[in-house]
């Protein structure tokens, strides 16, 4: 019984593959991508990038606790979301942070908003799902229904 209730309490992992999207739009980078910022830095990708127009609200994908809102170096503007047995998500050029360190978020719960200013390095909203230090591919997270992708 214990076993059972401890899978019970890890909805973040029992929902793999239908979380929902932070926000919808079209997929821009996938995880473990090489990407050339507007910079000309090149890097691999940790996560993805989605592209939304300016003023698009920024959901939470599962329910938590907020563990960080604010500037990170190499990310910006930033909202982290420990869901639990060490899942944490990610999103980061959010433009307006609604989001404070400390609070409880539900799964939708508006957590930020995009604009232009927080994509002057590299495009879209960037998002990361983690598991302690592990990074893990979102598309095989999320429900991508909500998602335009291109092929490759």
């Amino acid at each position: 019984l214990e076993k059972k209730d401890e899978l019970l309490d890890q909805g973040f992992l029992q929902s793999k593959g239908s979380i929902p999207t932070p926000i919808e739009g079209t997929l821009l980078t996938r995880f473990r991508e090489k990407t050339t910022n507007r910079l000309g830095i090149k890097s691999v990708s940790k996560g993805i990038s989605i592209q939304a127009p300016p003023g698009t609200v920024v959901h939470a994908v599962h329910e938590g606790k907020v563990m960080f809102s604010g500037y990170l170096r190499g990310y910006g503007n930033s909202v982290i979301v420990n869901h639990g047995y060490q899942y944490y998500s990610i999103v980061s050029r959010v433009d307006r942070l609604l989001a404070k360190k400390g609070d409880v978020v539900k799964e939708g719960s508006e957590i930020g908003i995009m604009g232009d200013t927080a994509t002057l390095m590299s495009e879209g909203l960037y998002f990361e799902i983690r598991h302690g230090s592990e990074f893990l591919d979102p598309l095989k997270w999320i429900d991508t229904s909500k998602l335009i992708i291109k092929s490759n």
